[in-house]
């Protein structure tokens, strides 16, 4: 007995609805996002505070601030879904 006996056919079923959900302007998307630059910013600070020893300069609070700027830049460059109709 398979657990899945036509797995072909459910992972294109699976893509299909995955694709279908995919931003349609990424380019647009990806140059607006700074809410995710900033993210992705405290990510490699928290990494490298944590994994090298060495790194007097870089501050703690650091990550934090990246945060939230994340966070400001989400509310505040983030369109109201009421303006988009």
């Amino acid at each position: 007995m398979r657990l899945l006996p036509d797995w072909r056919r459910a992972l294109a079923r699976a893509w299909s609805c995955v694709r279908a959900r995919l931003i349609p302007d990424v380019e647009r998307v990806l140059k607006r996002a700074w809410s995710l630059r900033f993210i992705e910013l405290a990510a490699a600070v928290d990494i490298i505070l944590n994994t090298v020893p060495s790194m007097d300069f870089l501050p703690w609070w650091l990550t934090l601030l990246l945060l939230g700027g994340a966070w400001t830049a989400r509310l505040i460059w983030q369109p109201d879904p009421a303006e988009k109709d």
